[in-house]
């Protein structure tokens, strides 16, 4: 069993924006901010209490550019960067034995965009694209790691009578990952303005994470194995190997929803789904082996 106890937890936030419109040109806003926060806090997990500080600190720069061209077609753009900085600190309460400190940077970059086009009142259509790049250093991680990322997507949305259908798909490709088409496609039928059903279907895409591709790193804990004299525990150091895998696959899904909802006058909602998920090639964790730590009980 584990316990969690949170001492202290301070948060500082600045942030800004500045909107312009030079009329024909659209609209441009630029926006950003920084971010601290700190906490303080305890944990007993196999016994043994630990003290812990986890610090971050976070800077997020925007700038959106919105042009409508007319009332058919509506254009916007978003670049934007992150750039996050995480200490943890951990160690045994009054122990003489020297703490762990665990430090990620992650800085992340992209570009994003929509164009809509509206041919009739009952169409629209979207296009998309974006791309960013992730650079990823963590104590934790064998090494640095960099990956971009690319992306289009395009959906056309009708409104027929009681029908409203949206049909689209996502076009992925990561770095060191093979390409991938998600499909998706929806239904809303009105059979009268209280009472519709609803029906989707759609497929996901994700790649591994740096952590669970590239992590390296031991867990030190203790285990009890026994008492002394005074009934009291006695803690043997444990050593827990955490390992990533960089031979793992995408991981991909497909997902079913169907369902219905029913206004009873103005006072109540009857909403009621079914979903089903079914995942390929599915990243888990799982325990293989641990090691005690060559050494006497403490």
């Amino acid at each position: 069993s584990s316990e969690f106890e949170v001492l202290k937890t301070r948060s500082n936030t600045i942030n800004g924006k500045i909107g312009i419109n030079p009329g024909a040109l659209g609209s441009l806003n630029l926006s950003g901010s920084f971010k601290t926060d700190l906490q303080n806090s305890n944990s007993d997990a196999m016994g043994g209490i630990t003290e812990n500080e986890s610090k971050v600190r976070n800077y997020n720069y925007n700038i959106s550019w919105n042009k409508q061209f007319s009332e058919k077609l509506d254009f916007n753009a978003v670049a934007y960067y992150n750039n996050n900085r995480r200490t943890y600190e951990s160690g045994l309460l009054d122990s003489p034995e020297p703490g762990s400190i665990d430090t990620t940077k992650e800085a992340l970059s992209g570009l994003r965009s929509d164009v809509s086009y509206i041919p009739t009142k009952n169409i629209k259509w979207t296009v998309g694209f974006d791309a960013s790049a992730n650079e990823y250093n963590n104590d934790r991680l064998s090494s640095q790691q960099n990956r971009n990322s690319a992306g289009a997507h395009s959906q056309i949305e009708v409104d027929y009578k009681k029908l409203t259908t949206i049909v689209g798909a996502r076009y992925d490709k990561v770095s060191d990952f093979d390409s991938a088409i998600s499909p998706r496609v929806s239904g809303l039928y009105s059979v009268t303005p209280d009472f519709k059903l609803r029906a989707s279907y759609g497929e996901g895409f994700r790649v591994p994470s740096f952590v669970e591709s590239y992590s390296d790193f031991n867990v030190h804990f203790a285990i009890p194995v026994g008492a002394d004299e005074f009934g009291r525990p006695i803690f043997a150091p444990t050593v827990y190997n955490i390992l990533g895998n960089p031979d793992l696959k995408p991981e991909k899904s497909k997902g079913t929803n169907l369902g219905f909802e029913y206004f009873m006058g103005s006072k109540m909602l009857f909403n009621v789904g079914v979903f089903q998920t079914s995942f390929e090639d599915m990243i888990i964790d799982y325990q293989k082996d641990y090691q005690v730590t060559v050494g006497p009980p403490t």
